[in-house]
């Protein structure tokens, strides 16, 4: 890979530098069109695949394959290669088969790995000093579009892009991060694990790697073990993303939920494609386009808590002068009329105060250890089942209750957050019931994953790793409560039935 006799490195690096300002902006389509304009300057001439005597010297392996002849390929149109000019190596260039739908990741996801190469490279050595300045800028080109191209959703360019700089540079971990990423957003997470693990022996102390790595893992045993679990994040723009000048009352909530940064899940049986929406809010006609998007049908919601930013309303005072309302549970009811909603009955006027349309009556009661199956089409066949057990968990509300799906997923709302927890300083919190409440999920499974209410400092953690480094660890715990109870005397032990529900402050 070398630049045209006409172009010039300084005039390839500026092209490159101004896609990288346009991504830092949040902008991958310009970014997409400076990465492209630089790779126009460039000519690709394949060489033979590196022999594995080679790769062995870096302390890397790659798959035997017969060597591509040399050709001229033109990188500038952001097309991905014909399929002649593809390697036929699988490991570096793998055709495969989706082990499931699309997954959505966030800007910051793309670009936060690139923020620890540079330190990695210095602390293990450069494995890649014999390189070519313009094989160097080339490929950071292709790798930097492959990422516009993965933010923008274009997949399987950003994977052709991804294939073409491991083919170039197989010692480089960025071509294999790029496809992984491309293939985990595919849900393709067999071909993502495998990448992944070729990014990690190539940097392996990368926490970034290490983090996907986990949470791959964590998507291939759900599939394993029938179960449908999509993390919907507003801070991601999977919701609440689609604006317009003629809704500016909306849009302004919309910014508003980046700030809150919920998630919200859509958990069932894979089998039957039937699911729970759990605390639907913000954007219910996005969440009905995501399910019908994959082929999803909604038959419950489960409620967390009643605060409005997980169901929706109108808003506490001061905010409910402006006469504005958070889209959430009543609309949903409203698109399904058949519907079925579980929630704590210690919540249920709270839901009812902020959205007096709807009756309490309409409501399912759950009790602490309830269960309730989403069965499979086979009766016989339990482990196509997939079971949502309700615990009672209070104290950042009266009825907060957490979901344990399959007996090892925690749907966790604000209960339990990474390394904190929800506020309990609202007129009708406890931090003595919410301490009881976090001892009580330290008694689960170290191996249950943890899926948090809001994406307060990540999307997934574990009951082990709480108890290791958060608040499921007892002197911790103890302290933080203290410390709660020292600050909030009146929230301590009483429950205010009588005042406002909505909170001083939900929001």
């Amino acid at each position: 890979m070398h630049l045209r006799p006409s172009a010039s490195l300084l005039e390839a690096t500026a092209l490159k530098e101004r896609g990288n300002s346009a991504i830092k902006k949040g902008n991958p389509t310009l970014a997409l069109g400076e990465y492209s304009k630089g790779l126009a300057l460039f000519v690709l001439e394949q060489e033979p695949v590196p022999s594995q005597s080679w790769l062995s010297s870096l302390g890397l392996t790659a798959s035997p394959s017969p060597p591509p002849q040399k050709r001229r390929v033109s990188l500038g149109s952001g097309q991905p290669p014909p399929t002649s000019q593809m390697s036929k190596d699988p490991a570096l260039n793998r055709r495969s088969v989706p082990d499931g739908t699309t997954v959505k990741l966030s800007f910051k996801d793309l670009i936060e790995h690139d923020q620890t190469v540079v330190a990695m490279q210095e602390q293990n050595g450069n494995k890649e000093s014999n390189i070519s300045k313009d094989l160097e800028l080339g490929t950071t080109l292709l790798s930097n579009r492959a990422l516009a191209h993965t933010a923008l959703r274009n997949y399987d360019l950003a994977a052709a892009d991804a294939s073409q700089v491991i083919l170039l540079r197989p010692g480089w971990v960025k071509g294999y991060f790029r496809r992984a990423e491309a293939y985990l957003r595919q849900r393709k997470f067999s071909d993502a694990l495998s990448d992944f693990e070729a990014s990690l022996q190539r940097e392996p102390t990368n926490q970034t790697i290490i983090e996907r790595i986990a949470r791959v893992r964590i998507h291939l045993e759900d599939l394993k073990n029938n179960l449908v679990c999509h993390q919907l994040s507003i801070s991601r723009g999977d919701l609440c993303s689609t604006k317009s000048f003629l809704t500016p009352v909306q849009n302004m909530i919309f910014d508003f939920a980046m700030q809150m940064r919920n998630f919200v899940y859509i958990v069932g049986n894979a089998e039957t494609r039937d699911v729970a929406v759990v605390d639907p809010c913000w954007d219910i006609d996005g969440i009905i386009k995501f399910c019908a998007s994959e082929k999803l049908n909604i038959i419950a919601a489960i409620i967390t808590h009643y605060h409005i930013d997980h169901v929706g309303g109108i808003p506490p005072p001061p905010y409910d002068k402006y006469g504005v309302r958070v889209d959430g549970l009543a609309k949903l009811m409203k698109k399904i009329p058949s519907l079925q909603v579980y929630i704590n009955p210690k919540d249920i006027p709270g839901v009812c105060q902020a959205n007096p349309e709807i009756s309490a009556q309409k409501f399912i009661p759950t009790s602490d250890m309830q269960s309730i199956v989403f069965a499979g089409k086979s009766n016989s066949n339990p482990r196509k089942d997939v079971t949502f057990q309700f615990l009672h968990t209070p104290g950042h509300t009266p009825g907060s209750q957490c979901v344990l799906v399959n007996q090892t997923r925690l749907l966790s709302g604000d209960t339990l957050f990474i390394r904190s927890c929800g506020r309990c300083d609202f007129s009708d919190s406890s931090p003595r019931l919410l301490g009881a409440s976090l001892e009580r999920l330290s008694r689960l499974r170290d191996d249950v994953v943890v899926l948090p209410g809001h994406d307060y400092g990540g999307e997934f953690t574990t009951i082990r790793n709480e108890k290791v480094n958060g608040l499921l660890g007892g002197e911790r715990r103890d302290a933080f409560l203290a410390r709660q109870m020292a600050a909030h005397p009146e929230s301590s032990d009483v429950s205010n039935e009588g005042q406002d529900r909505r909170g001083k402050s939900s929001l």
